[in-house]
């Protein structure tokens, strides 16, 4: 059986949703049996897509590279054709928007339902187009896939989805994430972003609900009390609506307290997190966090927020604050980077909880959500209400 996988967003510069399709994609052959032939649609071929290409039943197809506007056309309209040119049995979304002309079994990955939860954190286009792709796609799939519980409740309260729909299979990190104990390598990445002190990482997408405006107010609040100066060392590219950012980061910047380093290629980032007195991230709302994972997987301890999804990916290995609390994060931060024996044991139980996750495993339960939609394919459904659906799209 021939299966396509929408994943435009997967390439050599990948954020989450981006790693999230090309990882999948690469352990499906691993555990099927020798089942099944996928058809991967990127936006670009990364070193490991390369590699895996010696597996003769995963085959990689590179999509039209542009903005927005041509993703989302390639996603809503052009993948049903190239599923169909591909005699794909199922179609697979991983961005959550499925073809117009999408037939037969159907799956679409929903990653979370910020655009609702936080619209004022989107562009009004952005959000009014979203919005109505996506409640159309959510009709049209045969089966949903969430990478968290949080998301799952967020699909059944925010848009009336049957639970019944949707599968919660979390997302893993690559094997290249692991505790760094090298000192060469460490000291080349260290020299290599001008890392002279201490710091405290925090990686992802420069947008609102990252919470980063606080993050920076925390930290500077937090290095006055520190015995030994520290840095803020952001990574990730620039997202949208930066102003406030921008203007917060300008004081630490001046005093030497903060270093932008925009988007850091992934083999960097194990020793990265591996380096760090402490992993930050206090976003407002994620569906499910992968940098989070990786930290915990690099051995880093882990500061995050206390709502949405990310208790169910840290458990009882990070510290969970409130993120719209300045205070509480400054607290959490100093106590991370003071108290070396709760940095230690937040390293010991990180490195436990990453192996609970795996892309083997989530390959499993994406393969038994493949078997159940060709076994009973559903051509479309609709919100419990469909008249606030309409509502909501507004």
């Amino acid at each position: 059986m021939r299966i396509a996988i929408n994943a435009a967003l997967a390439g050599p510069t990948a954020t989450g949703i981006g790693t999230y399709a090309s990882s999948l994609a690469r352990a499906l052959p691993r555990v099927d049996g020798g089942a099944h032939h996928y058809d991967v649609f990127v936006g670009g071929l990364s070193d490991a897509d390369d590699a895996a290409t010696a597996e003769q039943r995963l085959h990689w197809h590179t999509v039209p590279r542009g903005g927005a506007a041509q993703r989302l056309l390639w996603e809503n309209w052009r993948f049903g054709r190239a599923a169909a040119a591909a005699h794909a049995a199922v179609l697979h979304s991983t961005s959550s928007y499925l073809p117009w002309s999408a037939r037969g079994a159907s799956v679409m990955t929903v990653h979370d339902l910020a655009i609702y939860r936080y619209p004022a954190a989107f562009k009004p286009v952005n959000r009014t187009l979203g919005r109505w792709l996506f409640e159309r796609s959510l009709r049209r799939a045969g089966a949903l896939i969430a990478p968290s519980q949080a998301t799952c409740r967020d699909l059944v309260e925010l848009l009336g989805v049957d639970a019944g729909r949707i599968q919660v299979i979390p997302e893993a990190t690559d094997a290249l994430f692991q505790p760094v104990i090298d000192p060469t390598e460490l000291a080349r990445v260290r020299h290599l972003y001008h890392l002279d002190r201490p710091y405290v990482l925090s990686v992802g997408t420069a947008e609102p609900r990252k919470n980063l405006v606080r993050l920076l107010t925390a930290f500077a609040a937090c290095q006055a009390t520190l015995p030994v100066t520290h840095e803020l060392v952001l990574v990730g590219g620039r997202g949208w609506l930066t102003g406030p950012l921008e203007a917060a980061a300008r004081p630490l910047l001046a005093a030497g307290l903060l270093r932008v380093l925009g988007y850091v290629p992934q083999t960097d980032l194990p020793a990265l997190y591996s380096g760090a007195a402490a992993f930050a991230y206090p976003s407002i709302y994620e569906g499910f966090g992968l940098p989070v994972l990786e930290a915990l997987a690099c051995g880093a301890p882990v500061l995050t927020s206390n709502r949405s999804s990310l208790p169910e990916v840290v458990g009882t290995a990070g510290l969970l604050v409130d993120p719209d609390a300045s205070a509480a994060i400054a607290a959490g931060l100093c106590a991370l980077v003071t108290d070396a024996a709760l940095a230690t044991n937040l390293r010991r139980r990180g490195l436990s909880r990453a192996r609970q996750f795996s892309w083997e495993m989530a390959a499993r339960a994406t393969l038994a959500v493949y078997a159940r939609v060709l076994s009973s394919p559903v051509r479309a459904h609709r919100t419990a209400d469909p008249a606030v659906a309409g509502e909501r799209s507004g």
